[in-house]
């Protein structure tokens, strides 16, 4: 199943909500659908220093989560948002066909944050081996794509501002893409203040 935050204009919250990867594909911003199921409270960590799902929820204003099927969707369109996830989704559909599901879940955490896929037994590992932030888009994921992009930049003559301007438009794009998380929301900002100091000296 897929993960989805669905934002309730009336109530001003989020719940969150699993689909089935048919109607998950065509699901995307501005899209207005309607739903039938449960929602259910989130559940309360249950021992001392163990994952609080509750708490860590709350801190993105999500609640509640619910559990059912889609019956309708209509379709519509936020500027650039919508056509940012379409593409986010070929991705996706693209590691899904060429590599093992097992596999295809962790490069799709790793290049476009979509971690609702990877099981259990494999998170677990990645806690225990000390790198499980790798499986979240952060603020290393924004520094390694700054240095890629700006060695590939390096090597073309043109004036330093376009160069700046160009790493932080597809900067923006990536963190959109990814699902802007605070971490990389805070990164990208970083990273365009540095460089805007840079243009102005």
């Amino acid at each position: 199943n897929y993960k989805v935050d669905i934002y309730i204009k009336s109530i001003n919250e989020k719940i969150e909500m699993y689909l089935d990867k048919e109607n998950y594909n065509r699901v995307l911003p501005g899209y207005k659908i309607s739903l039938k199921g449960i929602i259910t409270n989130i559940d309360q960590k249950r021992n001392y220093g163990s994952y609080d799902e509750k708490e860590y929820k709350k801190q993105n204003r999500i609640f509640y989560n619910f559990l059912g099927q889609v019956i309708g969707i209509t379709e519509g369109k936020i500027f650039l948002l919508t056509d940012i996830y379409k593409l986010k989704f070929i991705i996706c559909d693209f590691y899904d066909k060429i590599l093992d599901k097992k596999y295809s879940s962790i490069i799709k955490a790793m290049i476009v944050g979509e971690s609702s896929q990877i099981d259990d037994y494999t998170k677990e590992l990645y806690k225990k081996g000390g790198i499980f932030h790798i499986l979240a888009i952060s603020g290393m994921h924004v520094g390694i794509l700054v240095s890629f992009l700006k060695k590939i930049l390096d090597k073309i003559h043109m004036n330093k501002n376009i160069k700046n301007i160009i790493v932080g438009s597809i900067l923006f794009f990536y963190v959109t893409l990814t699902g802007a998380s605070i971490s990389t929301l805070r990164a990208a900002l970083m990273l365009t203040f540095s460089e805007c100091a840079s243009i102005f000296n």
